[in-house]
Order: C-alpha cells, then structure tokens, then sequence
C-alpha cells in the first residue's frame, strides 16, 4: 500500500556513451513524485515572531498578526499551535495545544502587542523555547515544523545554528521568514536548509500572510516523511556532484557522497510536488554492451505502516558508433540549463559581495538571457531588477 503512494524514476542525460571515451560525463536524474493524498499527518506547528522595535516599522507586525490569525483558521482538529514573540527576551503566549480555541488563539495573538520582551533581537531565545513546545506534541507520525519571521540581525548567532542542528536531530524543521533588507539571509538560509524547512525573503510586509498560507498548507499536505534517496555505484563510477532541482535548486557539492554510496535527504514530500536531485557522474571506459551504472533506492516512512523502501537500476548502453552519443534526454538536459543558471547567480552574488558590481551585471545578464531562452519569465525579469538594481 505505501509504496503506491510514491513513483521513483531515474533518467540519464544520454543513454548511449562512447565505449573508448576516456570520461564519460553525465548526469543522472532521480525524481519522486507523490501519487497519493496528503493531509493524514497531523501539524506541530510553532510560531516565532520578532516582535523588536524595527516590527513597527512599514506595518510589518501587523501583516504578521493578520497572517497569524489565519493559521488558526485553518487548523484542524489533529493539529497542535504554540505562539512566542522574541525581542531580547521570549516569552510563551499560546502554549502547544492541540485543537486550540480559536477565540483563546486570537486573543492570544492580540496580546503580542502587549508582550514586554525588550526592543533588541535574541533569536535564539525564541528558537529554545519553540524547541521546548514542540516537545510536548512531538512525534514521528506529525510534521513538526517552526515557522521563524525576523526582519534584523540577532546577537546570538552560534547558538541559532546548534539549535538547528537540535531541531533537525529531533525531526523539526524550521522554516524561515526575512522580512526587509537587514536580516542576515546567510544565517536564516543555514537554519532552514540544515533542518529541511524553506526560506523566505519578504521585501513587501503586505506578502507575509500570503507565505504563512504557502507554509501552513505544505504542512497540512504531507504524503509521507523522512524520505532519503541513495545512488549505490559499480566500481570506478565517480559523482563529482550533487544538486537538488526540485522544488529548488540547492548545490549539495560531494557531501552526500561516501565512497560508492550518495545519500540525499529529501524531508517529506507534498502532496502534487516532485522532488528531484540531479548528479554530475564520470563513467569509466568499457566494451561496448549495456551495464548498469547506479542501484537507486528511495525510503519514505508512511503514518501507520512504517519504512516503505523503493529500487530501480539505471541502465547506460557503452557503443562504438560516437553518432549515437549525440542522443541527449530533453528532460535532463532542461534542468541541466537551470543549473547552470543557478551557477552564473551564486557567482554574480559573489562578485557582488567582493565588491565587482560590473562582474555581478554582466552574469546576471548572461542568466536573464538564458532564462529568457528557456521560457521563464518570472526569473527573467527577477535577474533583470537585480542587475539594474546592481547598477544604481
């Protein structure tokens, strides 16, 4: 049964190589795809909110309020909500209760207004009480998960980062909301990725509710939790990299890589949403015949049944007619261009931050250009408004 609630596929960007090529480049991709309905997992959900003096500003605490107000609205009566504002201080205003009062909740949300916590910025404090409540619900059949708004820096930076690493230990994910132009996104996109949540830059106060809605209703769309993907490789086969690609494009570099063993987290998987990674692989020379290049296992633990495991070999044919290696899957190679685009934008950010503002314009424009070939409008113009922004 919980094996159909999920289809693994695996694809090579060419099915044909060169027998006598010295390296054989390709790419493998491993894609899982929910099949069956989420919403059987209960939510575990904590919210985190800076509620220091900067909130005031641009009606930024308002939208949080409002935001808040409709987390509670579509509660269900399996799930559980906490509620803490942090400044210098943190303080617990809902604790975690399952099937709240929606009267109590709002009134609860209401009084962070009135909550002296102080006007500096002690993340960490917020994120240790959050752990606390989420304790008392925490189970491995829910989504647990933190929901983190700040809008500026946090003194306290180092002990943000071991409670992450608590979190993801314990099974939380902490999901990440930056709200103007001071935050520091390296620490917030750290938290979020170390623990499997999303993060979220939010340079208008008035999108916030929109995002707390995109986060909420991910949560209550679990299909199945802890999913890990594993590529088992033949001898003198090399991955030299990883990316993931959907829903987002991550480099992961040769972390997941051990030997002849690549192991990607991939957290838990929504209902209508693939998630993929995509691995740079060398394959070695040999005669011309049909070898299986990878052993692709997928595990996903299904609420009530347990570890379900998934296993599909792919396959690469070696040949001796080099036309036939001109044979290319579209499917690969279009998400192959994406990251390549991502690489020209990790790159501009770091021109940027050296200071090479006209190094950072012209690759931007490179990715504009490409995006523009590959038919996606929205990032088009995204990398359009940074480079002119860059140009300013």
């Amino acid at each position: 049964m919980g094996a159909e609630l999920v289809s693994l596929s695996c694809l090579a960007s060419r099915d044909v190589v060169l027998a006598s090529e010295e390296n054989n480049l390709v790419y493998f991709l491993v894609e899982l795809t929910p099949s069956g309905p989420g919403g059987s997992v209960a939510t575990n959900v904590c919210l985190v909110v800076d509620v220091s003096g900067s909130m005031y500003e641009e009606g930024r605490l308002d939208n949080v309020l409002l935001a808040a107000k409709h987390v509670v609205e579509v509660l269900r009566p399996v799930d559980t909500l906490a509620l803490i504002p942090f400044a210098t201080e943190a303080k617990v205003v809902l604790p975690a209760t399952t099937n709240p009062d929606r009267a109590r909740a709002r009134t609860s949300i209401d009084r962070i207004e009135e909550t002296d916590v102080g006007g500096g910025t002690n993340m960490a404090k917020g994120m240790r009480l959050a752990l606390a409540e989420l304790e008392k619900q925490l189970g491995t059949n829910r989504d647990n998960r933190v929901m983190l708004l700040t809008d500026g820096e946090t003194s306290d930076e180092a002990e943000c980062r071991s409670l992450a690493e608590s979190y993801a230990q314990k099974g939380i994910k902490c999901s990440t909301f930056g709200v103007g132009s001071t935050f520091n996104e390296t620490l917030l996109t750290t938290i979020s990725d170390a623990t499997g949540g999303n993060a979220y830059y939010i340079d208008n106060p008035s999108r916030i509710p929109e995002l707390f809605q995109k986060e909420i209703g991910e949560a209550q769309s679990v299909v199945v939790q802890r999913t890990r993907l594993r590529l088992l490789l033949p001898e003198r086969i090399e991955v030299r990299r990883i990316w993931t690609v959907r829903p987002e494009i991550r480099d992961l570099g040769v972390k997941p890589v051990q030997g002849r063993l690549a192991e990607v987290f991939m957290g838990d998987l929504y209902q209508s949403e693939t998630k993929s990674i995509l691995a740079e692989v060398l394959l070695p020379p040999r005669r011309p015949n049909t070898y299986r290049v990878a052993g692709v296992e997928a595990s996903f633990f299904v609420p009530g049944q347990g570890e379900i495991k998934l296993s599909q070999d792919l396959t690469i044919e070696y040949s001796d007619d080099p036309s036939r290696r001109r044979e290319v899957n579209p499917q690969v190679m279009a998400l192959l261009d994406r990251v390549s685009v991502f690489k020209m934008q990790t790159r501009a950010l770091q021109a940027a931050g050296a200071g090479d503002a006209n190094l950072a314009t012209k690759l931007l424009g490179e990715a504009a250009a490409k995006t523009r070939r590959l038919g996606d409008p929205n990032l088009t113009r995204a990398l359009e408004e940074a480079a002119t922004e860059l140009q300013r």
